[in-house]
């Protein structure tokens, strides 16, 4: 975008520059001059400009100048789902000395088989002569 260059003589409504367009311009035409003064002599060519604006818009040429200019941060809300954590899966694990993790899945497969078999005892009977023949 090419910088347009302040015109003391056009009104204010047909002068088709931004404010800050108007202060680069100005801060190109004096870089020492100071916000306060930038800012009147503004003014009198019809541009409604303070002095913080004149210095905001200093310090952020200054900053490019430099290199120092900051990224964008970005808009703010709720992350997209693609960069949010994982759902956590509440189920209960049973853990016992030396064995694997049991699910909870496993518990209700095994509570159901002692019932088939009729009662606890009866399902430790039944591993066990598992536990024989397959060794």
């Amino acid at each position: 975008m090419a910088m347009r260059t302040v015109d003391e003589n056009v009104e204010e409504g047909a002068r088709g520059m931004s404010k800050t367009e108007a202060i680069r311009s100005a801060l190109q035409k004096d870089p020492g001059a100071m916000p306060k003064a930038l800012a009147e002599k503004l003014n009198a060519m019809g541009f409604d400009v303070k002095p913080q604006h004149v210095s905001t818009i200093k310090n952020v040429l200054k900053r490019e100048a430099e290199g120092k200019v900051a990224p964008p941060k970005g808009r703010r809300g709720r992350k997209p789902a693609a960069t949010r954590p994982a759902a956590v899966d509440h189920t209960p694990a049973v853990s016992a000395a030396g064995a694997e993790d049991i699910s909870y899945e496993s518990l209700r497969k095994a509570k159901k088989l002692s019932a088939e078999l009729g009662g606890i005892e009866k399902a430790k009977e039944a591993l066990d002569a598992l536990v024989q023949l397959t060794s």
